[in-house]
């Protein structure tokens, strides 16, 4: 499969990359896999996502 990246994207898989010290493939299949679920969790309400540090809390919304 090819894909075409946007810019941003291309930026958010070399952080994935940089920070997890795994290859583009992977990178791209952990985020595939994450988005997937995030999608099936959030289908009927809001996701809270709390920073166990901070207890500071965002809402993912999904359009």
């Amino acid at each position: 499969m090819t894909t075409a990246l946007t810019p941003r994207s291309r930026e958010a898989i070399q952080e994935i990359v940089a920070l997890e010290s795994v290859n583009k493939t992977d990178a791209v299949n952990r985020a595939l896999i994450v988005y997937a679920y995030l999608l099936k969790r959030g289908e009927s309400s809001d996701l809270l996502l709390r920073n166990q540090q901070t207890g500071e809390v965002e809402t993912l919304r999904f359009l």
